[in-house]
């Protein structure tokens, strides 16, 4: 190409890039004004005894005549034997005061809305006691596939997985909900019954999993369609305009005297 349809490229991809990301942020803008997104804190809670609601929370351990282990949530007047789906190996956690023993398949969560505040000021508001918008309460629990082991197999098959979630209100008793991984594939919405990025259940569920069993963000309820054909056209013209700038800078060696002389034929060369 010649150095005239270098700089034609270079000054047409310039435009497109100007017209192209000015867009994109206006898109952007435009849609995250419509679709604040959420945002929750947690704060993981190692607590066998606490209150809520002016309700008393009691967890203790109990096992049946044929072994099976149980976790006994008390809340007020209403009780609930949550089943241990992942029982640890380790006895001597079972006599200890705090939940490590469950920390595999379970979270006792005091979660808050921290939506358009900075995360770690949130936190440390509701640690305190002073956030601004009302705490709330909530055991999530993880069961893998029921008859695999749960330590090899069980973290293998992800999407057998179910989430269990147990709300505590305010006014007493509990909010229950049962969810499952998700399987949908990345971009589509959420399928029924399955968790849904941008909820406090998806993040509750993810500190119950293994890091190997983290699901992949799906940015479902991120700006990323909303963009259109802003992004490739961004992406292209930035390319294009790159390449055409490098070849208008790029400067063959010119040929000069100071190169050796090419030998002629024996004639030529004989005095």
């Amino acid at each position: 190409m010649s150095r005239r349809g270098l700089w034609v490229t270079l000054l047409g991809c310039a435009s497109v890039l100007v017209l192209s990301a000015t867009l994109l942020t206006m898109r952007l803008s435009e849609f995250y004004r419509e679709h604040p997104p959420t945002r929750f804190v947690f704060q993981d809670l190692d607590l066998r005894s606490c209150s809520f609601g002016d309700r008393n929370i009691d967890l203790r351990d109990e096992m049946d005549s044929a072994g099976t282990r149980y976790l006994v949530v008390t809340f007020g007047d209403e009780t609930r034997r949550l089943r241990v789906t992942i029982p640890s190996k380790q006895h001597e956690l079972l006599v200890s005061h705090g939940l490590a023993a469950h920390r595999d398949w379970m979270r006792l969560l005091r979660f808050t809305d921290a939506t358009g505040r900075d995360p770690e000021e949130s936190i440390r508001a509701l640690r305190e006691g002073r956030s601004s918008k009302p705490d709330r309460l909530a055991i999530v629990t993880r069961s893998p596939r029921a008859g695999v082991d749960a330590s090899t197999w069980g973290e293998v098959f992800r999407k057998d997985w179910s989430f269990e979630f147990y709300e505590f209100m305010p006014e007493g008793g509990f909010a229950f909900e049962r969810l499952h991984y998700p399987t949908n594939k990345r971009g589509e919405p959420p399928k029924p019954g399955e968790i849904a990025e941008g909820t406090w259940q998806w993040d509750a569920a993810l500190l119950t999993m293994p890091k190997s069993g983290t699901p992949q963000q799906r940015f479902v309820n991120t700006g990323f369609k909303a963009m259109g054909w802003t992004f490739p056209a961004a992406c292209l013209s930035s390319t294009a305009g790159l390449f055409a700038a490098v070849m208008l800078a790029y400067r063959p060696r010119a040929r000069g005297s100071s190169e050796p002389r090419a030998r002629g034929t024996p004639e030529q060369d004989r005095p």
